[in-house]
């Protein structure tokens, strides 16, 4: 491999994982979790939500204004469906995303790009790639060490976390995968930092 450079290849990688290694650096593609009962039932209690309030909720409303209803309430009322109709549309959004979604890591150039899981995956986190340390894994005490960054549809403590440290501050990520998929995701990703640390010619 040509210093400075990166073979453009397709490594092989732990069940629902992609790591692919370019030119300008890496790209990682995980599951944002896995299909679940408890996700499955979540996901319907948010979906009868959402009808309940978007679609039963003004019917009556509109009806009770037909029967004469203070008019001042009105406005209040549409808040209050339009809000908790959205609340549960998000929440049923985010828990079939978790069950059929990707989340993605990608180092290009001087960059780490990482998928926010609140965000469906949208790529929000952004690092400069001088500042990220190498990546680790550590065992975690169940409950603490919440991170916003981590995946919120674990589903359950997560004990053994992949993380990666800039500026003080670490970042818990793909924490659904199994502990030996994490350790080679480490592996692989340091491989790859080192890799970008190297005198370009």
């Amino acid at each position: 491999m040509e210093t400075g450079k990166f073979d453009s290849v397709h490594l092989p990688s732990p069940p629902g994982v992609e790591f692919a290694v370019t030119e300008q650096g890496a790209r990682v593609r995980a599951r944002a979790g896995s299909v679940s009962p408890l996700a499955t039932f979540i996901f319907i209690i948010a979906a009868l939500w959402t009808g309940f309030w978007g679609l039963y909720c003004p019917e009556k409303q509109i009806e009770a204004v037909r029967s004469g209803a203070p008019h001042d309430s009105i406005p209040a009322l549409f808040i209050v469906f339009t809000v908790t109709s959205l609340a549960g549309l998000y929440c049923a959004g985010l828990c079939l995303w978790t069950m059929i979604g990707h989340v993605t890591l990608t180092i290009r150039n001087d960059k780490l790009l990482l998928g926010n899981p609140w965000l469906f995956g949208l790529r929000s986190g952004r690092f400069d790639l001088g500042k990220v340390h190498a990546f680790s894994c550590a065992d975690k005490d169940c409950g603490l060490e919440a991170d916003a960054k981590s995946c919120c549809c674990s589903w359950s403590s997560v004990d053994y976390t992949l993380n990666l440290e800039s500026d003080g501050r670490r970042v818990s990520i793909f924490t659904h995968l199994p502990r030996e998929a994490k350790d080679w995701l480490r592996d692989r990703l340091n491989a790859v930092l080192a890799q970008k640390r190297l005198p370009r010619d």
